[in-house]
């Protein structure tokens, strides 16, 4: 039996985890900071919503009802860094909805986001925010 979440920091993270998918706790603390993400994370693991898990070396956390990857890692990194900027990302649409009002749909290869003309790489979104951390990618 799931618990009433009464933290608005659990409420946001659960309607985050909703519409993105599983999401690196490392990353909630890099946007959020440490307290309030790990208070959010801990009222959803505890109130029942939610789980941690660990995928190649990162903590992870989802609902009970997501499966969880390497891919995830991936695109947890970017839907964290679209939302701090104002954007969303729908996991089950594969659109990066940003905050111009702009929709793309988003690729993952490997450790690498393709949205558009735009690249991110996992690595380069763990130290900076979307704007910093994008590459215009190489024509094919």
């Amino acid at each position: 039996m799931q618990g009433l979440i009464t933290s608005q920091h659990a409420a946001r993270l659960y309607s985050l985890l909703s519409t993105s998918g599983p999401l690196p706790i490392a990353g909630l603390k890099k946007v959020w900071g440490d307290l309030k993400a790990e208070k959010a994370v801990w009222a959803l693991v505890g109130a029942g919503y939610a789980r941690r898990v660990r995928v190649a070396g990162e903590e992870i956390v989802a609902l009970h009802s997501q499966g969880v990857d390497i891919r995830s890692v991936v695109l947890g990194w970017f839907a964290l860094r679209l939302a701090e900027k104002g954007g969303v990302y729908d996991t089950a649409a594969g659109l990066a909805r940003f905050p111009s009002g702009t929709v793309l749909p988003v690729e993952v290869y490997k450790d690498t986001v393709v949205v558009g003309d735009l690249v991110w790489d996992v690595e380069d979104l763990k130290e900076k925010n979307l704007i910093e951390g994008a590459k215009k990618a190489s024509p094919t």
